[in-house]
């Protein structure tokens, strides 16, 4: 959803990160779900597999299971993300 450098041309190919680049990633996004967990009342993933992987890694412990949402990342579920957004809105 961004529209500017950097965020908007990320292409970091997953199988260039290796596992000290994921633990690296996991930690980082684990310190930020520690600081805004209670900043929010749903978090909801829609992501490629390989980076939900590392969401749900850094969540663990942190997010409340009922709390997180996990649709599929392709086209056809686009309708199934937007109908969990609404429901998640009322």
């Amino acid at each position: 959803m961004e529209d500017v450098y950097p965020a908007a041309h990320y292409d970091f190919p997953p199988e260039k990160l290796g596992s000290l680049g994921k633990a690296v990633f996991v930690q980082r996004l684990k310190a930020f779900f520690s600081k805004f967990c209670n900043k929010f009342e749903y978090f909801v993933v829609f992501a490629p597999n390989h980076h939900k992987e590392i969401i749900l890694d850094a969540s663990e412990g942190i997010l409340n299971d009922d709390k997180v949402f996990v649709v599929p990342y392709n086209l056809y579920q686009l309708s199934n993300l937007r109908s969990l957004l609404e429901g998640l809105l009322k």
